[in-house]
């Protein structure tokens, strides 16, 4: 299961889901120019399965979450975005993804449910 974390980097959220998919996609690994980043992060885009995203309390604006998630979802990817709470900052993106939860469970699941119905073999797993 590729999965792409996306969301903010200021915390080590991602390393609570790394060992709940076979293989994620983890943009704190990348380095290069910001061209170079975001060129891979979109090539990572294009490889996954489904984007789990989080929106850090401590990211005011997600604008880059925000970008993720349209160009995942415009990839028609399956899009996850996992919140501590709905607010004004985030209100709006919950309208931009198939599921918005506070529950981390909820989310790995769903994920793990909806891969398994488009995609039972990972080809870049041996």
């Amino acid at each position: 299961m590729r999965v792409y974390l996306a969301g903010g980097l200021k915390t080590d959220w991602q390393d609570d889901f790394v060992n709940e998919f076979s293989m994620v996609f983890d943009p704190r690994t990348l380095s290069g120019s910001l061209k170079e980043i975001a060129e891979q992060g979109e090539k990572w885009l294009k490889e996954c399965y489904a984007v789990l995203a989080y929106a850090e309390d401590s990211n005011p604006r997600p604008i880059g979450l925000a970008y993720e998630l349209g160009y995942a979802k415009a990839l028609g990817k399956p899009t996850v975005l996992l919140v501590d709470v709905i607010d004004p900052r985030t209100h709006w993106l919950q309208y931009m993804v198939d599921l918005c939860t506070t529950d981390r469970n909820k989310a790995v699941e769903f994920i793990r449910t909806t891969i398994g119905m488009y995609s039972p073999v990972d080809p870049m797993i041996n």
